[in-house]
């Protein structure tokens, strides 16, 4: 395999081997990421995973120029959506007046870490198109980028400078430069910045508007639910309610309503058997909440916005809800997620965006049982 891709030729071959990967009729970008997977695969690196592809898919096949997507923590959505966006800024044509730079912008709370998620996922991709990394040069070549903390630098399947960059969720880092696609990532979680103290709504229309004149760039936003008045939340329910065109608005679909109903059903059966294996009353009386808790019993809804992580991973459904739900036994906190498991479990990785304590179903059996000693 030629892991390098210098020349406009290998570009040119490179696209074309791509084209050929998508599915008849199915938008340029599903090949580009198929394409991008095998790469990845051949240096050893996980593939995106089924229901990321089949969303993708459909975002592209609606035209539409933004994605949002609330997701459960750890569903691989930074690095999806920043291997996407990448894919994407190298292999589409494009128009840039003068000498403008197309920037590739990755807005996150998270810029000062070499080590954070879309950081490694960056190095990642440059090194699947075989690009070598160059500190010192004044004159950028094919084949090679330039990294700084925050900047990587390099030239795309038109020989156009591109240059990707990690920025923070301000008004005027995102003024600036021509944007052929960008990633606001993590967008409830900017509320809690306090050096910026910019509403994220504010900070996403800049964005959108940095798109101006890129033909087929995309804006991807995601995000775990922080409560119902968090920003991405709150635009997704403004855009859905507005009918808004632009907006995609990741569903659940018939493949993650069923891996979600394959994880809970699971799931359910396991805490049953062991609650009543158990003696300790405590656990027995769990067990009879928890089989009639909706969260649950309630079969998934294809149309569902609410992204548990484990209908995104690509695992199996059980192993990944029994994980998410070793890592919620930790600690438990009260307020929005409630003090409850199975209310943080939901909150954190079920894409819930908030706690349901107070209206938790409780079983008609211990109501009955708290009478008759009342009784007592």
């Amino acid at each position: 395999m030629n892991t390098g891709l210098r020349s406009r030729a290998e570009w040119n071959a490179a696209r074309a081997e791509a084209a050929h990967l998508a599915p008849p009729d199915a938008p340029l970008e599903v090949g580009w990421l198929r394409w991008l997977d095998r790469r990845l695969a051949a240096l050893g690196h996980p593939e995106v995973t089924p229901w990321w592809h089949e969303t993708l898919q459909a975002f592209w096949c609606s035209e539409r120029t933004f994605f949002a997507c609330e997701k459960g923590q750890r569903s691989t959505a930074s690095s999806t959506l920043a291997r996407t966006l990448m894919v994407e800024s190298f292999m589409r044509d494009r128009a840039l007046i003068l000498e403008q730079v197309g920037i590739c912008s990755f807005v996150s709370v998270d810029i000062r870490s070499s080590d954070s998620a879309i950081a490694k996922t960056i190095a990642t991709v440059l090194g699947a198109f075989g690009l070598e990394e160059e500190r010192y040069v004044a004159n950028l070549e094919q084949g090679r980028f330039v990294a700084s903390a925050s900047t990587w630098q390099a030239r795309d399947a038109g020989d156009r400078d591109l240059s990707f960059q990690l920025r923070p969720p301000s008004k005027g880092a995102s003024a600036a430069g021509t944007f052929v696609g960008y990633l606001a990532d993590e967008v409830n979680l900017w509320k809690n910045e306090e050096a910026l103290k910019q509403p994220a709504a504010d900070v996403i229309e800049i964005l959108m508007g940095r798109l101006f004149g890129q033909s087929g760039a995309h804006g991807y936003h995601t995000s775990t639910p922080e409560g119902t008045e968090g920003a991405l939340t709150t635009i997704i329910a403004a855009s859905i309610a507005a009918g808004a065109e632009e907006l995609y608005v990741a569903r659940l679909g018939e493949l993650g309503a069923r891996r979600d109903g394959e994880a809970r059903a699971a799931f359910r059966a396991q805490l049953q058997a062991r609650a009543r294996s158990a003696t300790d009353r405590a656990l027995r009386a769990s067990c009879e909440r928890w089989e009639c808790d909706p969260r649950l019993t309630d079969a998934p809804d294809p149309k569902s916005t609410h992204i548990p992580t484990w209908a995104a991973r690509a695992g199996d459904p059980l192993v990944e809800i029994l994980e998410c739900w070793r890592l919620v036994g930790v600690a438990l906190r009260k307020g929005a997620e409630g003090g409850d498991q199975l209310d943080v479990l939901m909150h954190r990785y079920g894409a819930q965006p908030g706690g349901d304590a107070g209206r938790r179903l409780i079983a008609q059996s211990l109501i009955d049982e708290a009478k008759e000693r009342a009784c007592i």
